[in-house]
């Protein structure tokens, strides 16, 4: 978790004056609400009480030497190492709503059939067409790690079934495309007649789909075989598509873990 000390300092110096500020500056107070929302902010008793009410949208945390002292909507603690403490034992609101917000937009750029998703979706999540990418509209190099990031998150937290279940759809799509391609739009069909045979960064990151599926599904044999045979890239897109198979090795092998900061 990341601790920040947010101060406003003057030319000369100052922070405050008889326990208050000496200024009020709405650009000063609106930059204040932008960084601190959805977080966890520590106060001293007095700078609470001159501002007199608990910040909302924010886990308002007072420290005071005060015993047993109760205040409406904050938590009161007696030092600022318990303080912290609590702040890491609670959570986060903001990365929660984050989290949530993103689950909620991928439910809506999947495709509800094949599972695919564009490389540059709306804000609905309806593909994107730009004029500096032909192929943004559709599922393509960027959208082939989707799966991963689903996967690793359903292994991980086993939040929604609908992570598990949208991998089958993508892998089932793969499954009954093969020879597959790597450029589809995403109803599943091929996204040009250039469209290219299945890349070794597609392949790899498909294969890290097995970790959603259950224990012994088919799909993880025949998806991690692809990945074993197929050989580490080189030429123009060597870089790209090693990193995906780098990945998709550390991840099929077990070779990776969460760290709690």
């Amino acid at each position: 978790m990341l601790v920040s000390c947010i101060v406003v300092v003057s030319e000369n110096g100052v922070i405050g004056k008889n326990g208050t500020l000496p200024w009020r500056l709405s650009s000063d107070l609106k930059r204040f609400k932008e960084i601190t929302t959805g977080h966890h902010i520590i106060l001293g008793r007095k700078n609470y009480e001159d501002i007199g009410r608990p910040l909302p949208n924010r886990v308002n945390l007072v420290l005071s030497r005060k015993e047993n002292l109760k205040i409406e909507g904050c938590e009161v603690f007696s030092s600022l190492e318990k303080a912290i403490e609590f702040a890491k034992e609670s959570g986060d609101s903001f990365w929660e709503n984050a989290y949530k917000k993103s689950l909620d937009y991928l439910k809506k750029a999947l495709h509800p059939v094949t599972g695919l998703s564009a490389d540059y979706s709306e804000f609905d999540g309806t593909p994107k067409k730009t004029s500096w990418h032909s192929l943004s509209h559709c599922f393509s190099g960027d959208a082939w790690r989707v799966i991963w990031n689903i996967s690793l998150d359903y292994a991980a937290f086993s939040h929604d079934t609908w992570e598990s279940e949208s991998v089958l759809k993508m892998l089932s799509f793969f499954e009954s495309q093969r020879p597959y391609f790597s450029d589809y739009e995403v109803d599943g069909t091929k996204a040009s007649e250039n469209a290219r045979t299945a890349t070794t960064g597609h392949i790899a990151m498909n294969a890290t789909g097995t970790l959603a599926l259950a224990e012994n599904h088919p799909y993880i044999k025949i998806f991690a075989e692809d990945l074993w045979n197929t050989e580490a890239p080189t030429g123009t897109w060597r870089y790209y598509d090693g990193m995906l198979y780098m990945i998709a090795l550390l991840a099929c092998s077990g070779k990776f873990s969460w760290i709690n900061l």
